[in-house]
């Protein structure tokens, strides 16, 4: 009752106040209803697979079909019930659907891709122990699931590539994801292979690699050097006075004999000297060895002030050296699969570089020793791709930079002499190669033989001919450098395990007490893992720390 009362109220309450509103801001007031797509109740999802169609049955006929973008897909009217989409090429697009009287029929979504039914057939036959899904998005596909091995996963991204819907511009392009490798072969305006595949192989490699060296040098050196000495001419006395008191007496000894001063001895009017000198230029010098020296004089003159009249002397030297060297080094390094990792055991030295504005001298370290870098790559249980580089370096002076003096002014105008730096050379055996082995398989990835020879021959010209007679005229200095290194190196899967299993160097290490070490001269009590026994055992073969 009491709606039935207002309501003519409120008519005539309308009816007095439309007249006040002036006719031209009655004629802009307009009705708006915006339909925005995708957030509709008619809006439907339709994945278009790229060259097929797909059929659209309406219930209501519809007056007026409407597409975006038909470069994507495009649409064929068969009956007003009745439509087929066709995908184009890859891409996302909408339809609207309109009837006889305005309304809004259907606002259809339409994403076109590829269809990788066949890729999931391939998978199917070509990896059967594989677990791979592949899904399309805007033009890429994506590869999720587990693989057994690196290579699988390579194989099943080579077998996507195929399916990626190329353009005039090049080809596709892969990119690795958790567990995969990161490739690329190519652009194609947004067409790629992402690869999310987990692998289920061990990826953890240790590198064991074994350096082995053996040098070994030979010396000779003999050498011969003469020498003579000859006076000839008229002999002149030696001149002698005695000493006298102040009468005039001569001054006698204890034995009565009168003490004599010599003014100069006597002496040959003419002399010569000849003599012979080697210095073993491939050496350098003489290395030491066996040494004889014999010489013959002849003296003339009264005793006492006997004088040199002819001489002749020989010095021989002779040497055999041999040196032998042997190098071992086995470092171990683990990394993961596509990771690099390095090891250095040795030093830096430094070197001077450059010199800043206040007379500071700017350095630069060198490392020098046993190094080794390794980037492992599992392509499958039984085949580890290595990318190795591996050296072993040693300081030397064959190659040096010799100190020299440096003379300069000061700012007083002093001249300063200045020594420089003795700065070593490197001696280095170096190789670096990318090879594939298996787990627990070894190659040798350098050898090297070399041998070097040094002599030279200092012999007096013409002489040096005469059979017997000349070797007393000649001097040889023979060297011989031979060198062999092997480089071994062995890759294994590895997998973290107990630290109670691990083995340290310093296991059963004990040190030896004051009165053990002051009256026994041991430097250790026990040296030996806890629970192994030693006894009768024979460590004839090479003995290292080594974890299995």
């Amino acid at each position: 009752m009491i709606g039935k009362s207002i309501w003519p109220a409120l008519a005539g309450l309308i009816a007095i106040s439309l007249p006040l509103v002036p006719p031209a801001a009655a004629q802009n007031v307009v009705q708006v209803n915006i339909s925005q797509s995708g957030a509709n109740p008619v809006t439907r999802d339709l994945l278009l697979p790229v060259n097929k169609s797909s059929v659209v049955e309406l219930s209501i006929p519809a007056a007026d079909v409407i597409i975006t973008n038909p470069d994507i897909a495009d649409a064929v009217v068969r009956t007003p019930q009745r439509v087929i989409f066709r995908g184009v090429s890859t891409g996302e697009t909408n339809a609207f659907f309109f009837d006889i009287h305005g309304n809004q029929l259907l606002d259809l979504q339409i994403r076109v891709e590829q269809d990788l039914s066949g890729l999931a057939d391939l998978y199917t036959r070509l990896l059967p122990d594989a677990s791979i899904t592949a899904e399309a998005s805007n033009g890429a596909i994506i590869l999720t699931g587990r693989v057994s091995s690196l290579s699988e996963a390579q194989r099943a991204v080579e077998l996507a590539q195929n399916f990626i819907v190329q353009s005039p511009a090049g080809g596709a392009a892969a990119a690795g994801g958790e567990g995969g490798m990161m490739m690329s072969s190519g652009d194609t305006g947004g067409g790629q292979v992402i690869n999310l595949l987990n692998i289920d192989a061990n990826d953890q490699v240790m590198l064991q690699v074994r350096i082995v060296e053996m040098q070994r040098t030979l010396t000779r050196q003999i050498g011969v050097n003469l020498n003579s000495t000859h006076n000839y001419g008229d002999y002149v006395d030696p001149v002698q006075t005695f000493m006298t008191d102040g009468n005039g007496n001569l001054v006698l000894d204890t034995s009565g004999n009168p003490i004599g001063q010599t003014v100069y001895d006597g002496y040959f009017t003419g002399g010569s000297s000849t003599s012979t000198s080697n210095a073993f230029n491939v050496a350098g010098r003489a290395l030491g060895g066996l040494a004889m020296a014999g010489s013959l004089a002849n003296f003339v003159g009264p005793r006492g002030s006997e004088v040199l009249q002819n001489s002749i002397g020989a010095n021989i030297q002779a040497l055999e050296r041999i040196g032998l060297v042997r190098t071992l080094a086995e470092p171990n390094l683990t990394a993961i699969s596509g990771e690099s990792a390095r090891f250095l055991a040795g030093g830096e030295y430094p070197v001077p570089v450059g010199q800043d504005e206040t007379g500071n001298v700017q350095l630069e370290f060198k490392p020098f020793g046993v190094g080794l870098a390794f980037t492992p790559v599992v392509l499958s249980e039984g085949r580890i791709s290595l990318r190795i580089s591996t050296e072993v370096s040693e300081l030397t002076q064959e190659g040096a930079f010799a100190p020299q003096s440096v003379a300069g002014t000061d700012a007083n105008g002093n001249v300063t002499t200045v020594q420089t730096i003795n700065i070593p050379a490197l001696s280095v055996r170096r190789a670096e190669t990318t090879v594939e082995l298996p787990s627990g398989g070894s190659t040798v990835i350098a050898g090297l033989i070399q041998e070097e020879t040094k002599q030279s021959m200092d012999s007096l010209p013409g002489i040096n001919n005469i059979p017997v007679l000349g070797a007393l005229f000649r001097s040889r200095d023979f060297q011989n450098d031979e060198t062999e290194l092997v480089v071994i190196v062995t890759p294994y899967l590895v997998d973290p395990t107990d630290p109670n299993r691990l083995r340290t160097p310093d296991e059963g290490y004990s040190t030896a007490g004051p009165a053990a070490g002051f009256f026994l001269g041991r430097l250790n009590d026990v040296y030996s893992v806890p629970g192994a026994s030693v006894e009768g055992e024979n460590f004839d073969a090479p003995v290292g720390f080594i974890i299995e």
